[in-house]
């Protein structure tokens, strides 16, 4: 066995280890071949959604067997104000989630404050971020927190406290720092010269990190022998420059690992299931719901262990999980979407297909 990767794999095999105490316990684990969790993104945006936002958590919460809820970023839209104050308030509202809040950050809440009313300093939002969103780096936030590994404090000390890694019986999940407006290449409205620079570093640090935690993240899923791979990010990792050191790394991890990966993002607001994904098999993107009415459905994600595809999906629409605390109670689901969509590239506009004659209409994020 090749020495370096037998030394990383000792590593990471330690650093699950330290996942097992609370896991154990059964508050963060599920027994049986299946488990359910929440997938939302690219919400509250409007002041209706805002507004709702309270009954899309109350209906989640009724849910006994969601396990915990995954944001894939945008905790508001890129127009209104970064200031740490509203960051606060929006996580608040996220506390309210029974079960843990599993969170990667979108570019509206740093990368595009440069543009919001009033603008402010991307990096500078990002710290602010980071010290509300994720308080401690052994754990999810919510109100049941679930232990993680994070790349704050794994393989060694970094700024990447948003990198996180946690498992659920037969899947491994990882979360990813992927960011649209360019994974955060764009300038920055009046950038002087040097933040022109610092802004250019941070790009390259974080996109080196993600690159690394990825590695990182499936790693950990063949040390432990897990089934399926569930990553978290919240822009597509497209073929522009930007995203093509990570989008290499997922292609060439993904192939090796050869079991079923999903790659869960937003940004788009447009519900989207793309089977194989990036040219494989076995990874499918999907795309969560976004913007303006995303509080009024959800996505509820099954996994069953015992199943080749492992994992599936419903949308619930905000209202219709009962109260009731008996996990043998009938959620109220629709489809995904009244027709399929379907979109064959990450740089092409997602599509819809008619269900009464094939045709193809397109549809704007």
């Amino acid at each position: 066995m090749n020495r370096p990767f037998a030394h990383r794999t000792a590593a990471i095999l330690v650093a699950l280890a330290a996942l097992v105490p609370l896991v154990g316990r059964g508050v963060t684990s599920s027994a049986g071949p299946t488990f359910h969790f929440a997938l939302i993104g690219d919400l509250p945006y409007t002041a209706a959604d805002s507004a709702n936002l309270p009954a899309l958590v109350a209906d989640i919460n009724n849910d006994p067997d969601v396990l915990f809820v995954a944001h894939a970023g945008d905790i508001k839209d890129g127009t209104t104000t970064c200031a740490s104050p509203e960051l606060q308030a929006r996580f608040d509202k996220f506390q309210q989630f029974d079960d843990a809040f599993w969170y990667t950050p979108g570019d509206n809440e740093w990368t595009d404050c440069h543009r919001a009313t009033p603008g402010s300093n991307p990096l500078d939002r990002l710290a602010a971020l980071r010290s509300i969103f994720y308080p401690n780096p052994a754990q999810t936030t919510g109100g049941t927190p679930r232990a993680v590994v994070s790349q704050a404090t794994y393989p060694a000390p970094s700024a990447f406290v948003e990198n996180t890694m946690f498992h659920e019986q037969c899947i491994s999940f990882g979360a990813i720092h992927l960011v649209g407006s360019g994974n955060g290449t764009e300038a920055w409205v009046g950038e002087t010269a040097q933040q022109t620079l610092d802004r250019q570093a941070a790009v390259a640090a974080r996109s080196a990190a993600d690159v690394a935690w990825i590695d990182t993240v499936f790693d950990a899923a063949v040390a432990r022998g897990s089934k399926g791979v569930f990553l978290l990010m919240q822009a597509a990792p497209s073929t522009s420059a930007p995203f093509a050191a990570v989008r290499a790394k997922i292609t060439t991890r993904a192939q090796a690992f050869g079991k079923p990966v999903i790659l869960a993002h937003g940004d788009g607001h447009v519900y989207t299931v793309t089977p194989s994904y990036l040219g494989l098999a076995n990874v499918t993107r999907w795309e969560t719901y976004g913007a303006a009415g995303a509080t009024s459905k959800w996505m509820n994600v099954a996994v069953d262990c015992d199943s080749p595809t492992l994992f599936s999906q419903t949308t619930v629409i905000t209202g219709t999980t009962p109260t009731t605390t008996s996990s043998s109670s009938t959620t109220t689901t629709v489809p995904g979407a009244p027709f399929t969509i379907g979109v064959a590239d990450a740089n092409a506009p997602a599509v819809r297909l008619d269900p009464t004659d094939g045709a193809a209409t397109s549809v704007q994020g």
